[in-house]
């Protein structure tokens, strides 16, 4: 794999980089890998922020932004899907413009992501609700096709109050069954997410969620950092657990001293481990730098300079793993 590292943001877009195991714009010999930089999937408001990470729309994005991404050595962008002015319908209408563009700076775009799956939750005992995380499957692999990502980010949804957990979790799989469907219609594989959404806790039941679904256009989007958030874990257990699945992976640190998410190098996550577990693995695919931009609980302004250093600074760091 080979590490890339970076934590840029345009609204729409997210640095990527080929890497063996990382996700910036730059690369890291480890076994072969590609890396991707992309945004923390929070939402947090409509126009410029998420996670921390100053972004611009697609419907605003500058040449010089595009080129910046590229300037730190990244090999791609993952494109980000929100309900404003990075609608699917808005990358869509823009898709020469935008590939063009892309394009001239060599980047690739290896997957798309979407916080919006928080919302529409595919867990639901809401037929309304389920209906709209199938709508945003169909238009986020409409936007994939477009862009020729072979990936889409998915949530496996979230548990509801006076629901028994096994009604949210057979109803999540159904659904996503649903959700395969569709993609498998238009080419493109879903990954889903460990997140902390209070399903899918541990890395066996991770695993047993993707064998329970039971199709190959739903693998998994592993993130490390998220791994090791979601209670005492190791990254690289959650690795093993769904190894010869993975269709793309985030890479961030957690330091569970303050439970906050953290530059590469920074937390607890053992790095060698889990990269080992990874080349195991067999993953040979894009690393998405998916770094705050914020240390150890501090958090400065939200501007595109502070997304920047932090990207450098997991990148210098896992840069330095090649002399390891």
């Amino acid at each position: 794999m080979t590490l890339f590292i970076v934590y840029c943001a345009i609204h729409g877009f997210w640095p990527t980089h080929r890497l063996s195991v990382l996700r910036l714009l730059r690369s890291i010999p480890l076994s072969r890998a590609k890396l991707e930089s992309t945004k923390d999937l929070h939402y947090e408001a409509r126009g410029q922020s998420l996670d921390g990470i100053w972004v611009e729309s697609a419907g605003t994005c500058k040449r010089r932004s595009v080129a910046g991404v590229g300037a730190h050595g990244s090999q791609g962008v993952e494109l980000v899907i929100d309900d404003g002015e990075n609608s699917a319908e808005t990358l869509l209408d823009r898709h020469q413009e935008l590939s063009a563009l892309l394009a001239e700076f060599h980047l690739e775009t290896p997957s798309i992501g979407t916080a919006l799956f928080w919302r529409y939750n595919l867990a639901s005992q809401d037929e309304s609700m389920r209906r709209k995380g199938l709508e945003l499957v169909h238009d986020g692999c409409r936007v994939a096709q477009a862009y020729g990502a072979p990936v889409l980010l998915i949530l496996a949804g979230q548990q509801e109050a006076q629901t028994e957990y096994t009604r949210s979790y057979t109803t999540s799989v159904e659904t996503m069954r649903q959700a395969a469907r569709i993609a498998a219609d238009a080419g493109v594989t879903l990954g889903v997410e460990n997140v902390g959404t209070s399903l899918l806790g541990s890395p066996g039941e991770y695993a047993g969620y993707l064998a329970d679904v039971d199709h190959p256009s739903v693998q998994a989007y592993l993130d490390f950092g998220n791994g090791m958030a979601v209670g005492p874990s190791f990254a690289e257990n959650w690795v093993t657990a769904v190894a010869g699945r993975i269709a793309a992976v985030h890479a961030k640190d957690y330091d569970g001293a303050v439970n906050a998410h953290v530059c590469c190098g920074l937390g607890d996550v053992d790095w060698e481990r889990t990269f080992a577990a990874l080349r195991a693995a067999g993953y040979d695919g894009f690393l998405t730098v998916e770094t705050p931009p914020h240390g150890h609980g501090s958090r400065p302004p939200v501007t595109r300079a502070t997304g920047l250093h932090a990207a450098r600074t997991s990148l210098q760091w896992l840069s330095g793993m090649e002399d390891r």
